[in-house]
């Protein structure tokens, strides 16, 4: 799936460290992380992605099967971008798995929430499960507005200079003489 990777964590330290210092306990099947959310910085208008990781264990015995949703919403709360159904294929016993996920072409709406539902078996071993949901908040400055806003103060800046520069500059009568 495009733009989709998923990570194994190859030692202890390392999945610690995906997972966090305090991950959530899931009825004991899953331990999940918050999702992280980085922005892909462009100065265009329309420019900017975003990268949503989360991090989820297995903590039973048998293998398990989940799907993940990701998304973005701007700050009314507007979808902008989304990846559906992402399958998280048979994570073994004790394997720490991160899952990333850019979200292209998202904009610069300067803040955004980034959203993933974890949708796990109905059921593992007589324990039920809910799908589980973790958001994250976003701030990007708008770039493209910076840029437009410094490149307006920069020539109001040059205009102003030009006008001073010609009230003080002594003005030439006809006969060649400096008034």
């Amino acid at each position: 799936m495009p733009g989709i990777t998923q990570t194994t964590a190859t030692g202890s330290a390392e999945a610690t460290h995906d997972l966090g210092t305090s991950p959530t306990d899931i009825d004991g099947v899953f331990y999940v992380s918050g999702v992280t959310a980085a922005p892909v910085t462009d100065f265009g208008p329309g420019g900017g992605d975003i990268v949503l990781a989360f991090t989820l264990k297995n903590v039973t015995t048998a293998p398990v099967t989940s799907h993940l949703k990701f998304w973005v919403t701007n700050v009314f709360g507007m979808q902008l971008a989304a990846i559906d159904d992402v399958a998280v294929t048979d994570l073994a016993p004790a394997e720490t798995r991160t899952v990333t996920a850019t979200l292209e072409g998202v904009g610069q709406w300067t803040v955004f929430t980034g959203h993933v539902l974890l949708t796990p078996p109905s059921e593992v071993r007589g324990t039920g499960l809910e799908p589980v949901s973790r958001d994250s908040l976003i701030v990007i400055p708008p770039y493209f507005l910076l840029v437009v806003l410094a490149s307006g103060g920069a020539l109001a800046l040059v205009l102003r200079a030009t006008r001073i520069l010609r009230r003080a500059r002594p003005t030439v009568n006809m006969a060649g003489v400096a008034s």
